[in-house]
């Protein structure tokens, strides 16, 4: 626009002229706006170019710690590679990854790289309330701590108020997450203020799902580990039970096969493991006369779960690899796995246990026996000091009886007196005999019983008879006794003294 102070000034050449300046200025402004927009659409692309490249580095590292985290399973061999490739993508001094511990009040530092200002190191234990790790577990997502007063702090995180006094002033916690439940988180820390950007927290999020994966699949990996060690010693503990236990254990599954025995058994049976193991228990041990009634019954127990002889001690007829039988002992617990069952069988060959109460048997017929016999000898003994108590007094009776006689009548018939010696003698010649007899042939129960017969005194044990005489004396006197002397006992006249 042009100004003039005098009238009419401008004319058909200036308005020409004006047209072909504004026309000139025109188009320079349109340049320098185009210019301008270049400019800045050069800025932008390098902008973008940047971005881009930012991008493709955080990609790369990305996939790098993809691939170190799917390299095993073992996470405590890749958390150094692993905190080294997320320096390279979120610049910290200190980098920690924090596990929360199983009650759920702890946690512990499982790796570290730099030094925190408050000495924490690895392995250290600390308390997650009040913690930056407890503020990013809770939200569910990565807490930036930076720009607060030393008051704020020790409301908000007292935990980390020791650090803060010592200079650090920003932190960064990303909540490490698996299956919906928090494990740990990893904490960043710089050695500047107000370090961390919201692209960093997602960053930050994004490594931290992928190593909490990797942790997460590395204590199922232990725990498995662990289960594996608990189950092999296991194994060992019931092998050695088996192994060690006096009699055979045989254990079948529910198709009647052999799945485990013992180093008893193949001493028992005469089967190897290796030969009898996956056979089955009807080949092996059981009488070929007893192998249909024995299927029979396990696939009754399968079909009802009631059977005869489980959980019972029993006696039966066992068969050896040789071919011969013997009674054993057998104790079988069915034990449910799931939808199928095994049969656990505790064998004790009894051969020898039989061949004792056999004996135990006969030596107790024998002593009944014997007793019987002490009986019956208890009763001859009595009836043998009841005969020589009479066969003692009948002589001695005699003998005292004569020579009273022969005393008080001292005057009598020399002949009569005579006749009373002879008894005498005689008498005194019967006891002689007698004491003789039972004394070189002594007394004991077998010659007294074993015979079936009734024992009876020799015959030495009699006497003449003697008739008696008319007494010479004035008073007139007759004998009470007969003088004919037997034996008072019936029975065979000729005796086997040896048994005596």
């Amino acid at each position: 626009m042009f100004h003039s102070r005098k009238e009419n000034a401008y004319g058909e050449r200036e308005m020409i002229l004006g047209g072909r300046v504004g026309r000139q200025i025109s188009g320079a402004i349109d340049g320098s706006r185009l210019f301008a927009e270049l400019k800045t659409t050069e800025s932008d692309l390098a902008r973008h170019a940047v971005e881009r490249a930012e991008a493709a580095t955080q990609s790369e590292a990305i996939a790098e710690i993809g691939k170190l985290l799917s390299s095993t399973l073992d996470s405590e061999e890749v958390y150094q590679p692993f905190v080294d490739e997320v320096r390279k993508l979120i610049d910290c001094d200190v980098l920690a990854i924090n596990l929360v511990e199983a009650d759920r009040k702890m946690i512990r530092v499982i790796h570290q790289v730099g030094r925190q200002r408050d000495d924490r190191l690895v392995g250290s234990s600390l308390v997650l309330a009040g913690s930056i790790t407890e503020a990013a577990a809770t939200a569910g997502r990565p807490v930036i701590v930076q720009g607060y007063s030393e008051a704020e702090m020790a409301e908000r995180f007292p935990l980390t108020l020791p650090s803060y006094r010592m200079g650090a002033k920003s932190w960064m916690c990303t909540p490490m997450i698996n299956r919906g439940q928090t494990i740990g988180g990893l904490v960043f820390i710089p050695n500047v203020k107000s370090a961390f950007s919201q692209s960093d927290a997602d960053l930050a999020q994004r490594v931290g799902d992928q190593i909490a994966g990797a942790i997460a699949n590395s204590q199922l990996l232990a725990d498995l580990k662990q289960a594996e060690a608990n189950l092999e010693v296991s194994y060992q503990r019931y092998q050695m039970i088996l192994e060690t236990a006096h009699g055979a254990f045989v254990a079948i599954d529910d198709r009647g096969q052999v799945i485990t025995w013992n180093t008893r058994a193949e001493k028992t049976f005469g089967w190897k493991s290796g030969d009898a193991v996956r056979r089955r228990l009807s080949d092996l041990i059981i009488p070929h006369r007893f192998a249909d009634q024995y299927m029979a019954g396990l696939r009754r127990f399968l079909d009802t779960g009631k059977g005869n002889v489980v959980n019972q001690r029993l006696e039966l007829v066992a068969m050896h690899r040789d071919g011969h039988k013997f009674p054993v002992e057998i104790t079988i617990s069915p034990l449910k796995l799931g939808e199928s069952y095994m049969f656990n069988a505790f064998v004790r060959d009894i051969t020898e246990q039989k061949r004792l109460e056999q004996e135990v048997l006969q030596y107790t017929e024998t002593l009944e026996r014997a007793n019987q016999e002490l009986q019956q000898f208890d009763r001859l003994k009595d009836e043998f000091i009841s005969t020589v108590s009479h066969e003692l007094r009948t002589p001695l009776t005699s003998i005292k009886d004569s020579a009273e006689i022969l005393l008080n009548y001292e005057d009598e018939d020399q002949e009569l007196q005579m006749d009373f010696l002879r008894i005498i003698n005689s008498e005194s010649d019967r006891l002689t005999r007698l004491t003789t007899c039972w004394t070189c042939h002594g007394w004991s129960p077998d010659r007294c019983a074993g015979t079936g017969k009734n024992w009876s005194w020799p015959t030495l044990c009699s006497s003449p008879s003697m008739a008696p005489r008319p007494s010479p004396f004035k008073r007139a006197w007759r004998s009470p006794w007969t003088w004919g002397m037997t034996c008072p006992i019936s029975g065979t006249t000729e005796t086997d003294w040896s048994r005596w």
